[in-house]
């Protein structure tokens, strides 16, 4: 399998757990890729999306695994594409504004093709917390799950799943470990 793991707002592919992750699925003979994306102090869906379809090949061995404001940008792509994916994970995602983040209007489109994005992706999967600092929480995220007809995890008391500013559990390595 080839993973995609990718970051969101303001991180780079050496924040978070992004790294262990690589390391543990590359020991499993995996490929891993943990791309830069552009523009990360002010992510644009579009940009996002344009860059993953040009750079990476996305078939039936694809895993994406998208932390934070990127997990929407995988609901896009996979509107997107030509052929299905083997999986995606959306950790820690949001789904609707966020008036305290100020940037989701550039990360949201204003709807989503559920049939297609369920074709191209017959495993889809939403992690978040109920307690998430960024206002990312399990809400949402299991109202998307519900109309994506996708997987949703609860990951009790994990925050943001990676973000050392609030302290998160799980700095080192998220839940998402049993689920890849």
């Amino acid at each position: 399998m080839h993973y995609i793991i990718l970051h969101g707002t303001g991180c780079t592919p050496d924040d978070h757990w992004f790294p262990r992750l690589r390391e543990i699925l590359e020991a499993k003979w995996h490929t891993v890729s943990i791309p830069t994306l552009p523009h990360a102090e002010k992510p644009d869906r579009k940009t996002w999306r344009d860059f993953l379809m040009t750079n990476y090949t996305l078939d039936e061995n694809t895993i994406l695994i998208w932390h934070s404001s990127g997990a929407t940008v995988i609901l896009s792509i996979l509107e997107s594409l030509e052929q299905p994916i083997a999986k995606a994970i959306l950790v820690s995602g949001f789904f609707v504004q966020l008036e305290k983040a100020g940037r989701a209007s550039l990360m949201l489109q204003d709807s989503y093709d559920r049939e297609k994005i369920r074709a191209n992706a017959p495993e889809i999967m939403l992690i978040n917390s109920e307690n998430d600092p960024r206002w990312c929480t399990d809400l949402q995220a299991r109202l998307v799950a519900e109309r994506l007809w996708a997987r949703f995890v609860l990951a009790t008391g994990m925050g943001h799943m990676g973000s050392g500013t609030f302290g998160d559990p799980c700095e080192e390595l998220p839940l998402i470990l049993a689920y890849v």
